[in-house]
């Protein structure tokens, strides 16, 4: 077999930068925010909050009005307009509520508000529930890019309903064939009913032995016996997979030999583990 090459994109980010506090929020915001474990930056302009996200992207942008210039909405639309921006949660702190400034804050791009005067509880909860949908956004994408790129079937179980599949690719008709509306949410149809039984207990081997070890990053590897030859450069889909598996501070590894089919590899650290460092070229 080939030798893995290991993808990597330059202008991906590993890890984000927390939250970045535009306008004429008030001093102890971020203070607020450092003590609750957000790393925090503040800048009193569009401009200038524009300029830092290109430097360096965060989860959480809090959105005040500027000091002496545009309004919460108006930084909200600047914001919003700009790419820069990015999948980055958008929340503003409008003046006491009355009229429709909050609504006029979310029909330019927030997304979520907060009216003044707030208390620390509050900041810290509304900000907690950024940071979870910024994550659930980055779940979903790299999903859509595992489905879109990889070979073979992807899918997405339910831990607390038995496992039962809540989403899976429509290749496993392909392989299996059944339809994927036939293993959804069933308990007859499942991804172990169509293992071959002299197969089965060495997958669920492999399982028990990767749940018993959590301090193991997540490994996920996709075979086929394809032409091969894919490549991961020249703007291919495998590119975007690479990018959300850097993004989650994973490795993407690819062997597609030509005639011998492709294999994928993806290396992914589990939450509170450090990123995963991509194998040592050879000298």
């Amino acid at each position: 077999m080939a030798p893995l090459e290991a993808i990597r994109s330059s202008a991906v980010r590993r890890r984000k930068a927390g939250v970045l506090v535009v306008g004429a929020a008030e001093p102890e915001v971020q203070s607020w925010l450092r003590a609750a474990g957000h790393e925090t930056r503040a800048v009193a302009s569009v401009d200038a909050a524009l300029s830092a996200l290109g430097e360096d992207p965060v989860d959480l942008v809090l959105a005040d009005r500027e000091p002496a210039g545009l309004d919460a909405s108006a930084v909200c639309r600047a914001l919003r307009d700009d790419p820069r921006l990015g999948d980055s949660w958008l929340l503003a702190i409008i003046a006491p509520p009355r009229g429709r400034m909050a609504d006029a804050a979310l029909d330019v791009g927030a997304d979520d508000y907060l009216h003044r005067p707030f208390t620390r509880a509050q900041l810290l909860a509304r900000t907690r529930t950024g940071l979870r949908a910024v994550q659930q956004r980055s779940d979903a994408a790299l999903l859509r890019a595992l489905l879109l790129n990889v070979p073979g079937a992807i899918y997405r179980s339910a831990w607390h309903a038995g496992h039962r599949l809540e989403l899976i690719s429509d290749e496993i008709e392909r392989i299996s064939g059944y339809p994927a509306a036939n293993f959804i949410a069933s308990a007859r149809r499942t991804i172990v009913s169509i293992i071959h039984p002299d197969d089965r207990e060495t997958v669920m081997q492999g399982v028990a032995a990767a749940a018993a070890a959590p301090e193991q990053p997540l490994v996920v590897e996709v075979r086929d016996d394809g032409v091969g030859g894919a490549r991961a450069a020249d703007g291919s889909g495998l590119t975007g997979l690479a990018d959300r598996v850097a993004a989650l501070g994973g490795v993407l590894a690819v062997s597609s030999p030509p005639e011998r089919g492709t294999l994928v590899r993806a290396v992914l650290p589990l939450p509170g583990q450090p990123p995963t460092r991509p194998p040592a070229r050879a000298a």
